[in-house]
């Protein structure tokens, strides 16, 4: 009989313990639940900006789509550059959401020795700009542009062959106007 109580008073204890931490577990419970959802209203959800910061690529050609699909650029927020006076090219510029950076990717025949494609921020008052030369990798010749400043919403990004490395855009070939 004496075991019978020992096994009673050590399974009242157990009932005991576990109704002593059901409450703690139940408030640990309820503290995650509302810790999550606190973290979830502080956490700022990307929503779509109403005006478009770029021109929309709405008729691509097949060589416009593919540049961009292999320069890994989102087609809503490209824009197409514009070929120049019959130029063998096809070009494509992306500007960040702040406006402070942009990539350019173009499919360009390849380069002579000396001679390299430049490119340009054309201002509304027509001077330019360099901002930097389109280096040939992957996705076929790219440049990607950081600026302190965001950039103008009236500029021209031009794209330029060039045999000297100097501030005169030479033969240009590819142009196209950022938007908002």
């Amino acid at each position: 009989m004496a075991n019978k109580t020992h096994k009673e008073k050590e399974n009242s204890m157990k009932r005991q313990a576990a109704l002593f931490l059901l409450p703690i577990v139940v408030l640990i419970l309820i503290g995650a639940v509302v810790g999550v959802r606190w973290w979830r209203s502080q956490t700022p959800t990307a929503s779509p900006s109403p005006i478009p910061l770029v021109s929309e690529t709405s008729d691509l050609s097949d060589e416009e789509a593919e540049l961009i699909k292999k320069a890994n650029l989102s087609e809503k927020e490209t824009v197409t550059l514009k070929k120049v006076n019959g130029a063998d090219a096809v070009g494509a510029v992306k500007v960040s959401e702040n406006r402070n950076s942009l990539t350019v990717a173009a499919t360009l025949p390849m380069l002579k020795t000396g001679e390299m494609y430049q490119v340009w921020l054309k201002a509304k008052d027509g001077s330019m700009l360099k901002i930097g030369v389109l280096s040939y990798g992957k996705g076929g010749y790219m440049l990607d542009y950081r600026s302190a400043a965001p950039l103008p919403s009236d500029a021209v990004i031009v794209v330029s062959r060039e045999t000297n490395n100097d501030s005169n855009a030479e033969t240009i070939l590819l142009e196209g106007m950022l938007k908002k």
